[in-house]
């Protein structure tokens, strides 16, 4: 899957992917310099979580940067 807001406001197609952060795990783009976007509205405790809900396409897609 897409990210919506690398597509949007980047102009890039970047796969979503399970990503982690110092407050827990979210959904969202990266490429090779970095993060670009956070797709997902909620973090996750666990990478589990996250991976279950972008398996399911079932997290809330953030619409803003």
């Amino acid at each position: 899957m897409i990210g919506l807001l690398s597509k949007k406001w980047c102009d890039v197609e970047l796969e979503v992917q399970v990503l982690r952060c110092g407050i827990g795990f979210f959904i969202g783009t990266c490429n090779e310099s970095g993060l670009v976007t956070r797709e997902s509205a909620e973090y996750y405790r666990s990478s589990d979580g996250a991976a279950m809900d972008l398996a399911n396409n079932s997290f809330v897609q953030r619409h803003h940067i």
